[in-house]
């Protein structure tokens, strides 16, 4: 039986994927969780930008070496599906859509500073126009959201530079530095928020979705993953040097970065961040997310946990319609159930922990399993730093993961729980259920 993603056209180059990877990674995370981690740790957000970008380096490099050795599409799930085990493929695909609600967060943060341009606009009306305009652009081809994700690239940096290049000479260096301002919550505090920022600086990884729809995914694949996190992590901690020193920590903390840019940008300039930094940070990630989110996925369907109708591409356009939908209206929900943007972001990026712990490990069998691939990779990290590398970021990552999850309320930390116990449940029921076969894909 032909599998879905044959429809998938190869039309990425690596322009592409550094844009997509790049798009992703600067969005409602910069955005909106800048001031939440001012709130946690005062000035220390600078230095907990730099831990968060270490972490999300760290463990990007053994996703980046199996990235590279096997490029394919739904990396997140067909990892760990090949190389550990097919249930804990499962467990990982169930984690990765729970995970999706961020999508809701990247809107409602748009719709927060668009209310900066339009004053007095419905911000829920907004964030659902947003969505359901990236939603539809994506529903045309991954190539065309790759052109519209080039332009608001452009647009994002643009008023980023403005951001940093007028706010780096108001910055008061020594109060950032100052002892008592960058821990003002303790050590917990300052390690939670490096772990809530790492959503902000891990988006890289999810560029190896695209592996079957990038023209020569072998090289460029690393190149995009690992270019693009070291290229934020430079403008991220730029941008928190200026959110945390020139207006005082009580002022800032929990606040969109728009309060800052009012106060150090020419009004013109000011424009420039909000319609540039602000909302095109937000539509990027949106789209670059609509156009990998549904991979893992489709691959899912075509393995036969999920009916395979779900995954049908369409002809025309090579996108896969049901599940594109079905990720909008992940992001619809909790928008129209008026969930904080807190929880989204705490449920989405601690999930996410868990998820993405098990893409490093999976490269320790890579050697093992398929070493002829390994041997022809343009992309080698020496063998015996392997598993050091993919424990290292597994056992950070569920840190992470366990931080983040015990800063919900009871009442959310116990839902996500058991959300994850009843995926292993799941797992183990419809693959006996289904006689689940997993092909042998990855060489």
């Amino acid at each position: 039986m032909e599998r879905q993603e044959s429809g998938l056209k190869k039309t990425l180059g690596r322009g592409d994927l550094f844009s997509m990877a790049v798009g992703q990674i600067i969005g409602a995370g910069i955005m909106s969780l800048c001031g939440v981690a001012i709130g946690m740790t005062g000035t220390g957000v600078v230095l907990a930008f730099i831990v968060a970008a270490v972490i999300s380096c760290t463990s990007l490099l053994p996703a980046a070496q199996v990235a590279a050795a096997c490029p394919v599409t739904g990396g997140t799930y067909r990892y760990p599906s090949r190389l550990l085990n097919p249930k804990v493929g499962f467990f990982e695909v169930m984690v990765y859509i729970l995970c999706q609600i961020t999508i809701s967060m990247y809107a409602i943060t748009f719709a927060t500073y668009f209310q900066d341009l339009v004053p007095g606009v419905n911000l829920k009306l907004v964030a659902l126009a947003i969505l359901t305009i990236v939603f539809v652009t994506n529903i045309f081809g991954t190539k065309s959201a790759a052109v519209v994700q080039k332009i608001l690239v452009a647009a994002l940096i643009a008023g980023l530079l403005s951001f940093i290049l007028f706010g780096i000479i108001e910055v008061d260096y020594s109060y950032v530095f100052r002892p008592e301002n960058m821990f003002l919550n303790g050590p917990r505090s300052f390690l939670t928020a490096a772990a809530l920022l790492t959503f902000s600086t891990s988006g890289a990884l999810t560029v190896s979705e695209l592996g079957g729809e990038a023209k020569n995914a072998a090289r460029d694949l690393p190149v995009a993953m690992i270019g693009s996190t070291l290229f934020v992590g430079v403008l991220y901690a730029l941008i928190s040097l200026v959110a945390s020193g020139v207006l005082p920590w009580e002022q800032v903390a929990n606040q969109p970065l728009s309060l800052v840019a009012n106060e150090i940008l020419p009004r013109p300039f000011f424009y420039v961040f909000l319609i540039g930094a602000a909302l095109g940070a937000t539509a990027t990630t949106m789209n670059a997310t609509f156009s990998w989110v549904t991979k893992p996925v489709m691959i899912a369907c075509d393995d036969g946990w999920f009916p395979r109708k779900l995954a049908e591409v369409n002809k025309k356009f090579g996108t896969p319609h049901y599940l594109i939908l079905i990720f909008y209206l992940v992001g619809v929900i909790p928008i129209v159930l008026d969930i904080s943007l807190e929880t989204i972001a705490t449920i989405g990026s601690g999930l996410g922990c868990v998820y993405q712990a098990l893409a490093p490990l999976s490269a320790i069998f890579l050697i093992k399993k398929y070493p002829e691939a390994y041997e022809r990779s343009k992309f080698k990290l020496p063998k015996k730093t392997i598993p050091v590398f993919a424990i290292f970021a597994f056992v950070l990552l569920i840190i992470q993961s366990v931080l983040l999850i015990s800063d919900l309320t009871a009442g959310a930390a116990a839902a996500s729980v058991l959300y994850l116990a009843g995926s292993i449940i799941l797992a183990f029921i419809l693959e006996k259920k289904r006689n689940i076969k997993i092909p042998d894909d990855l060489n």
